[in-house]
C-alpha cells in the first residue's frame, strides 16, 4: 500500500510525520544495508562460481577465493542486519500507534480496544487501521465542538 501524505487530511499527516520522524534513521540505515548487500552477494556468488567451476584448478587463487567468500558473507550479514532493522521499525511503529490509540481521551475505551485489537490481528493493514482511528477521533472532536 502506497501512502501519499499530500492527499491526507492534516491531522493524519501530522501523526504520520511524527511516526516517520521516529523511524527515519533506522529506515535509512536498513535501506542502505539492503542496497549494498545485494550487489555484494551477487558479485561474490558469481565470482565464486566462475573461480570454482569454470576456471581450471591450477589457475585458482586462494586469496581471491577467500576475498569472494568474505565479501559474500559480509553481504549476507548486511542483508540480515537490514532484516533485523525492519523488524525493529515494525515494532516501533506498532508500539507508537498502540500508545497513540490508548492516549486518546476523545474516543471511548471500547472503540480504542477495538482498534488496538485490529492492529494486533491484522499487522498488514496497520496503517489503514490507524488512519481509520484518527479519522474517527477527528469526527468525535467535531461532534464535541
Amino acid at each position: 500500500m502506497i501512502i501519499n501524505l499530500n492527499e491526507m487530511p492534516g491531522f493524519v499527516r501530522f501523526e504520520m510525520e511524527k511516526l516517520g520522524g521516529m523511524i527515519a534513521p533506522k529506515l535509512k540505515k536498513a535501506n542502505q544495508y539492503a542496497f549494498w548487500s545485494k550487489p555484494l552477494i551477487f558479485v561474490a556468488a558469481l565470482n565464486l562460481f566462475l573461480l570454482l567451476l569454470v576456471m581450471p584448478a591450477e589457475d585458482r587463487s586462494i586469496p581471491l577465493l577467500l576475498f569472494c567468500a568474505v565479501a559474500g558473507a559480509f553481504g549476507m550479514a548486511l542483508s540480515q542486519e537490514a532484516r533485523v532493522l525492519r523488524k525493529e521499525i515494525t515494532k516501533l511503529s506498532f508500539s507508537y500507534m498502540k500508545k497513540r490509540i490508548e492516549k486518546s481521551s476523545i474516543v471511548p475505551d471500547p472503540v480504542k480496544k477495538r482498534y488496538a485489537a485490529l492492529i494486533e490481528k491484522e499487522p498488514t493493514n496497520i496503517f489503514l487501521h490507524f488512519i481509520h482511528f484518527l479519522e474517527e477521533e477527528q469526527n468525535r472532536k467535531k461532534e464535541l465542538w
